[in-house]
């Protein structure tokens, strides 16, 4: 006994032409299709936000720079408030100096802090600017300062000289 085509699947023999549909058949298959049969597209979202999200963006940013404004303001007492104490005071020179040792103590604090922590005795954690120290020692320098200290002040503005290369 042979198996028929739609026993054996792999049966690679064409069907004969009796089994296939017509044309006609399709036709009136396609024709005959409900309405619902049609496929249906969700819709899709507008990528224009709500007026709701829009006020809820506004107000989310209005207390953001509210609250950037009150940190700013009042930074010394938040940080006090939660232990930490700042020690930023501008960089001075020693009360009773002369006018030279001033200069020098810009020039110093400029140019060389070494220098400055072994002459005037400065601590390690003090903040020191130089180009605040630089306006410092460009004031200074308009005074009337001894040859030695101006010569001493201009030797340290100097970058080093380099010794040419091989």
């Amino acid at each position: 006994m042979v198996p028929s085509p739609k026993q054996n699947e792999f049966n690679l023999a064409q069907r004969p032409p009796r089994e296939r549909p017509t044309l006609e058949q399709m036709r009136s298959r396609l024709a005959s299709a409900p309405p619902e049969a049609k496929v249906k597209l969700p819709k899709r979202k507008s990528r224009r936000p709500s007026g709701k999200s829009l006020a809820a963006m506004a107000l989310f940013v209005a207390v953001l720079v509210g609250m950037n404004l009150l940190v700013r303001s009042h930074k010394d007492i938040i940080l006090e408030t939660i232990g930490i104490q700042t020690f930023a005071t501008p960089l001075a020179p020693p009360d009773g100096l002369s006018l030279d040792d001033r200069a020098r103590f810009w020039a110093y604090a400029a140019f060389d802090n070494r220098k400055l922590r072994e002459r005037f005795h400065v601590l390690a954690t003090a903040f020191i600017d130089p180009a605040d120290a630089r306006h410092h020692v460009e004031d200074v320098l308009t005074l009337e300062l001894g040859a030695e200290t101006r010569a001493e002040i201009l030797a340290l503005k100097q970058p080093p000289l380099r010794a040419a290369g091989p």
